[in-house]
């Protein structure tokens, strides 16, 4: 049996919040027709609660009847009925995640990353890691605020070079990053964009002069205050250290989008955690429609 503190969980306050951006009328008919937002509540609480799989989570929650009660749902929906939902709902959750994240940090600075996720799932591939040295697998490249909270990310294959990766419409000003981001051509693109990118530089070789982009970012790294800007890189180290900790990651991974969709869980589990302390607060409302 499940304890008061799991009940304080799903207070009224996340409820609110999932029916905002899920309507009670977003209900699939029958007798057990579970609404949009009593789904995805009962993702985020299993994210909450560490469950290692759906079926964790199903047997998380039958061993609390008041939990069920709180959530309204006439039974505890079973693993393939929330895997189901969730396949359905993962686009609509990213696009969730992305705007509201805006909103609850609205920071100008990020630090940007690729960590290697070893796996066998349909779509890796060959490539190198600093930890792993050559594996097979996936890469996640995502983009961090100095709070911790995740901005953005991209899955690619491990073949993928992190210069190749370009993120859009992330509202940052500036993107710290290491010396696999130091390219011109990538610092162009957001330049154009209206990012400025700061990537520690590789070391040149003889009658190789710097080009003016990444002669701007080892100008601005020289200076005392640059140094101490570029230190708020470590959040992302932190983040991707967390992340792989996270119980939901240990199941094999069947494919790209099923991790996407892990992903998405997790992030919007954070957000709604960050959300629901600011609720109450005189900060600006939230908007999730």
């Amino acid at each position: 049996m499940l304890g008061a503190g799991c009940i304080f969980m799903v207070s009224t306050q996340l409820l609110s919040i999932l029916q905002q951006a899920f309507p009670p009328a977003a209900r699939r008919p029958g007798p057990a027709g579970y609404a949009d937002a009593q789904i995805v509540a009962c993702l985020v609480i299993g994210c909450r609660l560490q469950a290692r799989s759906l079926r964790h989570l199903v047997r998380l929650l039958k061993a609390s009847p008041p939990l069920v009660r709180a959530l309204g749902l006439p039974r505890v929906p079973s693993a393939a009925t929330l895997s189901r939902r969730l396949r359905r709902l993962a686009p609509r959750l990213l696009l969730l995640c992305r705007r509201l994240s805006r909103q609850v940090d609205p920071s100008w600075l990020g630090a940007m990353d690729a960590t290697g996720l070893r796996t066998r799932a349909r779509g890796s591939r060959w490539g190198w890691s600093r930890p792993y040295g050559p594996f097979c697998g996936l890469k996640l490249h995502a983009v961090v605020t100095p709070s911790g909270l995740l901005r953005d990310f991209v899955l690619t294959s491990a073949a993928v070079r992190e210069s190749r990766v370009f993120f859009r419409g992330t509202g940052l000003a500036v993107l710290l990053a290491d010396r696999g981001y130091d390219s011109e051509r990538l610092a162009q693109a957001y330049a154009q964009a209206g990012v400025r990118l700061v990537a520690r530089p590789r070391r040149l070789g003889a009658g190789k002069p710097r080009t003016p982009c990444r002669k701007k970012a080892a100008a601005l790294l020289a200076m005392p205050a640059g140094r101490r800007l570029y230190r708020l890189r470590g959040t992302i180290e932190r983040f991707f250290g967390w992340l792989k900790t996270h119980p939901a990651l240990a199941v094999p991974v069947t494919s790209v989008a099923h991790l996407e969709r892990v992903l998405a869980v997790l992030w919007l589990a954070m957000l709604l955690a960050r959300l629901e302390s600011r609720i109450g607060s005189p900060r600006n409302e939230i908007c999730l429609q």
